[in-house]
């Protein structure tokens, strides 16, 4: 499960975690989007160039797989992130459920 949570909400969701997946290939002196091999969990989004970790300021979530840079890396760069992957599970604040499968997202009422 996730931890630390926010004060008042339950979670029994379970996460993976992926460490040093290498997107170089991607990496072309023009590109600044990204596509990872699996959908992350937002938050966890960690990005390294040449080992470095990445300011968050400069990452953009724009999917599921998917992030861009704020900045253009050049041929001879190395691009490689971490992050959890989401299995599903639900969030409980109080009267609402939020079900997740991989990261996507819907509200649920308590009719579950």
């Amino acid at each position: 499960s996730i931890s630390p949570l926010p004060s008042g909400i339950q979670s029994d969701v379970t996460y993976s975690g992926v460490f040093g997946e290498n997107l170089t290939s991607q990496v072309n002196g023009v590109n600044t989007s990204f596509i990872t091999l699996n959908d992350f969990y937002p938050p966890s989004l960690s990005v390294f160039v040449n080992g470095l970790r990445q300011a968050n300021s400069d990452i953009t979530i724009t999917d599921s797989d998917e992030f861009s840079t704020a900045f253009v890396l050049i041929s001879g760069d190395t691009l490689s992130v971490d992050y959890q992957i989401a299995h599903s599970g639900y969030f409980h604040t109080h009267s609402q459920y939020t079900l997740l499968s991989a990261v996507y997202t819907r509200d649920q009422t308590d009719t579950l």
